[in-house]
C-alpha cells in the first residue's frame, strides 16, 4: 500500500513544479523589467498598532503577461503575520507593466519590499 502513493505523490509533485513554475521567466532574465502602474498601499493592521509592531516585508509577486499579479508568496518576512498578510493584500491589487524578455511580454516575478513603521501620536 506504501508503494502507490508514492507513486502518486512524485507524479503529482512533479506536475505541481511543471505548470506551476515552467512558464515564469525569472526577474534576472527579463530585457524589459516590470513597474508598477497602479499601487495600493497597504493597511497597518489594527494589532499591529495595538503591539507597536514594525517591519519590513518582501513579498514575491507572480505577474501574468499582462502585469496583473496573480500570486503572492512571502520571501521574507517582517517577523509578525499581520504585516505580511497585509502587504499581501495590498499587492494582489496592483498592476505593472508587463515584463519582457526578447520584446514579448511574459509571465513573471517581481520582488516587493513593503516596511511598515509604527509611529507615535504626539
Amino acid at each position: 500500500m506504501g508503494k502507490p502513493f508514492s507513486a502518486l505523490l512524485i507524479v503529482g509533485l512533479l506536475l505541481f513544479v511543471t505548470f506551476s513554475c515552467g512558464d515564469i521567466v525569472p526577474y534576472e532574465e527579463l530585457t524589459v523589467k516590470p513597474r508598477v502602474i497602479k499601487r495600493v498601499e497597504p493597511q497597518f493592521p489594527l494589532q499591529a498598532r495595538k503591539n507597536h509592531w514594525s517591519g519590513k516585508v518582501v513579498i514575491k509577486a507572480v505577474l501574468d503577461e499582462t502585469g496583473k499579479v496573480t500570486r503572492c508568496t512571502v520571501l521574507e518576512s517582517s517577523g509578525h503575520k499581520a504585516l505580511d498578510d497585509a502587504a499581501i493584500q495590498a499587492i494582489m491589487q496592483w498592476k505593472y507593466s508587463p515584463g519582457k524578455k526578447d520584446g514579448k511580454a511574459v509571465k513573471t516575478w517581481v520582488p516587493v519590499p513593503i516596511t511598515f513603521r509604527f509611529l507615535e501620536k504626539k
